[in-house]
């Protein structure tokens, strides 16, 4: 998607910012309206964000609508609830893995497999590969992490490094060579 908007913003550089915002942001153009989900957005939030006037959001969308292909992009997209954030607080695991270049869906395979043969349970997979650097998967997982599972995942030739993000306050149940352990403070805090 970063190709088609640097393709039709090119000579456009406040447009495409504001274009890249709304993409990023899940949000969508309908009849000249900015939305999340059937959520009206206020230009003015968008023009701040962008660190634009108004009247550039508002040639965005103009720009926009009147370009089928970009039509048909922007009036479809949806914002979906990312959960990597949220599982440490409400006790979940995530687990972020760093991956090789341009390997992203190999890379997922692999990991979901070994998961899989685990039983883990598995609420919500994110991936995300950028054109020139290294692809990024959040896995949310409702029950802890088996601990015997992230050597095995270590040792995939896809997955450079593995960042397990948890509200488990005892550091003895996370002790292992295999991966980073960012705990959740605020869990701690709603805890004590």
């Amino acid at each position: 998607m970063t190709l088609i908007i640097d393709a039709y913003f090119q000579d456009y550089p406040a447009r495409k910012k504001v274009a890249e915002i709304i993409f990023k942001s899940g949000f969508s153009i309908r009849n000249g309206k900015i939305f999340a989900g059937d959520v009206e957005i206020p230009v003015s939030s968008i023009a701040r964000a962008a660190g634009v006037n108004r009247k550039i959001v508002y040639y965005t969308i103009d720009f926009i609508e009147k370009n089928y292909a970009l039509k048909s992009i922007f009036e479809r997209i949806e914002p979906m609830a990312n959960l990597r954030r949220v599982g440490p607080i409400v006790g979940w695991d995530v687990l972020e893995f760093d991956m090789e270049m341009n390997k992203l869906s190999c890379a997922l395979r692999e990991v979901l497999d070994v998961l899989s043969k685990k039983e883990c349970h598995v609420r919500q997979v994110i991936g995300e590969e950028p054109l020139l650097s290294e692809g990024k998967i959040y896995i949310v997982l409702t029950k802890p992490v088996p601990l015997n599972i992230l050597k095995e995942i270590k040792e995939l030739p896809t997955v450079k490094d593995i960042t397990l993000h948890t509200s488990e306050q005892d550091r003895n149940k996370l002790a292992c060579a295999f991966c980073k352990v960012k705990a959740c403070p605020r869990r701690a805090l709603l805890q004590e």
